[in-house]
């Protein structure tokens, strides 16, 4: 007979490194040092586990948990095993609102990991994959002047690249991304790993400059799951307040 599974509850964040996440963790770790304590990596973040592994521990890991709740909510995208898309999907759903994005460095990949949930369908419109600046230009509208002026990796032209796209789309809200994946192509004033996220929504453009230190395929991955959340943020916090906080790692200059 198999044992009984142990009392758990999984913290699933986006947006902060995993050193972060572990000392933001740490001063509830040391009053509770006889709970079981995991971190790890996701394709979206880092998730955090806390188990209670000897019998009569359930008021223990309630009062940690409390404790972390408090500490990580900011960060927190989902407190089961649910993948962002799929958070952001039911976001969208319940909100009856749409989706639409502009990828220049991601390829397609926020595309792709939008809609490999099903349901996608009931919110997400598509897409412009504007690898090249004469696409920015000719199916966004980028002008070509600003592209000149500031260079398709900046607050400028992701801006009007997420403008663009939900305006051509016909959407409530769009996400866009540029930035330099590596591992050539950066410079000392846009190094590898520099990515411009902007969000569209009904009551303004966000832009957030983001700075990956990967490599080329980690960087598009974590270029498409800051995308995602930004959105998810956005629903979350309403139309007029910023994505992004000040503590988010990935978004540090």
């Amino acid at each position: 007979m198999l044992p009984a599974p142990r009392p758990t509850r999984l913290w699933r964040t986006a947006q902060v490194a995993e050193l972060a996440v572990v000392e933001r963790c740490e001063p509830v770790r040391r009053r509770h040092p006889d709970l079981a304590w995991a971190w790890w990596l996701t394709e979206w973040g880092v998730d955090v586990r806390l188990t209670a592994e000897r019998d009569g521990a359930q008021e223990e890991l309630a009062a940690a948990g409390d404790a972390l709740d408090r500490i990580l909510d900011p960060v927190v995208f989902a407190r089961a095993p649910l993948p962002l898309p799929a958070v952001l999907r039911d976001l969208m759903l319940a909100r009856g609102a749409t989706l639409a994005v502009a990828e220049s460095c991601t390829g397609g990949l926020v595309a792709a990991r939008l809609t490999d949930e099903p349901g996608a369908s009931g919110y997400f419109r598509g897409g412009v994959i504007a690898y090249a600046d004469a696409v920015k230009t000719a199916e966004l509208g980028v002008p070509a002047a600003l592209l000149a002026a500031h260079g398709a990796v900046s607050e400028p032209v992701a801006a009007a690249m997420a403008a663009g796209v939900r305006t051509r789309c016909g959407v409530d809200y769009a996400v866009a991304v540029s930035g330099v994946a590596g591992p050539d192509g950066g410079t000392d004033a846009k190094p590898v790993g520099t990515t411009w996220i902007a969000v569209a929504t009904p009551a303004t453009v966000f832009a957030r400059r983001h700075r990956f230190t990967g490599d080329r395929a980690r960087n598009r991955i974590l270029a498409a799951a800051a995308a995602i959340d930004a959105v998810r943020r956005v629903l979350v916090g309403g139309d007029g307040t910023p994505p992004w906080r000040d503590d988010d790692t990935w978004s540090r200059p």
